[in-house]
């Protein structure tokens, strides 16, 4: 006999509840019913085992499980294979933890390398590479920074702590402690603090300044000197006034207080017919800075000669009325077929300062003079090479 619901005709042949309407019978199945293959059962207890099926609205549940993830309050898991310890692959969560199987997760997007142990972790715009056998922030070897602003940048989160697992780290320079940004195949370094000292070999920074800079293991920093390729002026120099040999254009706003700039230039050329004295000086800004003379004795009446002088000036203040100090140091050879005679030669300020800004750009230059035109004596610049020193 039949009943056609569950207080009456229910399709089952015996009625599936009892007294106020409970379920009486310990399970209801399907003739066919195999556990974990075919059919469908009722259990008493709550649970249910279908096939398939189609549900057209909501579907609440405490944990999902397939037969290789799991899906619950904590977050989604999902394992290489059937879930187990060692085996987690992936995770989506909002913190940190274990699951039930042993395996630590980390909070956020995680892809997990079982076979190398590395990881990779997308939380808060960030994305971490973590390396093997180590989880949560402090082992963060590399973190990408998602920034609609900069664009995709990368930083160490912590570099004074990671320097031994940070390969690059690369952020905008609203960003805090910083370093390299890439952008259209270069690579400018940005503003940040001096860095702890290497445990070996030294770290490139930017100061403080905006200068690129090094640090030992020692702890000294110091800038790194800047230096631009050679020119080859070929000025010729006739005049008993100061004239330009060589010249370079320190950059405006580049200085600080201790900034040093050099130029070294060489040539060649020819004592007049009658020997004259000759002068050599450091111009910057305009203003004539640290000089000295060789006497006419350094070369023989017509006889050619070769020399060298390199100036620098050093910054003692910066702005528009930013100071400096010079110095020029230099040698000449009377030369033949052999160097027949060679005279060096050194001055600088003995005290005092010239005002030049250093907010512009500015013409820093080596002159020259003789004593007379006398004779015809002659001075050329060859090569010249400028670069910031400190």
């Amino acid at each position: 006999m039949a009943y056609g619901g569950f207080g009456g005709s229910s399709g089952f042949r015996n009625p599936p509840v009892g007294l106020q309407g409970t379920i009486a019978r310990p399970q209801y199945q399907s003739q066919n019913y195999v556990p974990g293959v075919s059919g469908w059962a009722i259990f008493k207890n709550g649970n249910v085992e279908f096939n398939s099926g189609t549900f057209r609205g909501t579907v609440t549940a405490g944990q999902f499980t397939g037969a290789d993830f799991i899906i619950n309050s904590a977050g989604a898991f999902f394992y290489s294979g059937a879930p187990a310890a060692g085996n987690l692959i992936a995770s989506i969560a909002s913190v940190s933890g274990i699951d039930g199987f042993g395996n630590a997760y980390l909070s956020g997007f995680t892809n997990y390398n079982n076979a190398t142990g590395n990881k990779v972790q997308i939380e808060s715009s960030r994305i971490f590479l973590i390396p093997s056998g180590a989880v949560g922030a402090a082992a963060v070897s590399l973190a990408a920074v998602l920034s609609g602003v900069d664009g995709l940048q990368f930083t160490a989160p912590d570099p004074d702590g990671l320097h031994t697992q940070a390969l690059l780290a690369v952020v905008s320079a609203t960003n805090g402690y910083g370093v390299i940004q890439a952008a259209n195949s270069v690579l400018n370094l940005k503003t940040s603090e001096t860095p702890s000292a290497p445990a070996n070999g030294t770290y490139l920074y930017v100061d403080a300044a905006g200068k690129l800079a090094q640090i030992s293991q020692a702890g000294t920093a110091m800038q790194v000197p800047g230096t631009q390729l050679a020119t080859f002026p070929a000025i010729a120099v006739t005049q008993a006034t100061l004239n330009n040999l060589a010249s370079a254009t320190y950059p405006a706003n580049d200085a600080e207080i201790g900034a040093v700039y050099e130029l070294e230039v060489n040539g060649n050329g020819i004592q007049g017919s009658t020997a004259q004295n000759l002068q050599v000086a450091v111009s910057f800004g305009g203003n004539t800075m640290a000089t000295f003379t060789w006497g006419s004795g350094f070369a023989g009446t017509n006889a050619a000669f070769r020399w060298k002088v390199k100036i620098r000036i050093i910054c003692h203040t910066t702005g528009a009325g930013g100071t400096w100090s010079s110095e020029i140091e230099g040698v000449i050879s009377g030369f033949n077929t052999n160097i027949t005679n060679s005279v060096a030669a050194v001055s600088c300020e003995s005290s005092g300062t010239t005002a030049v800004d250093t907010t512009a750009n500015q013409t820093f230059a080596l002159q020259a003079a003789w004593g007379s035109t006398t004779g015809a004596p002659t001075l050329t610049s060859r090569v010249a090479m400028f670069k910031r020193v400190a």
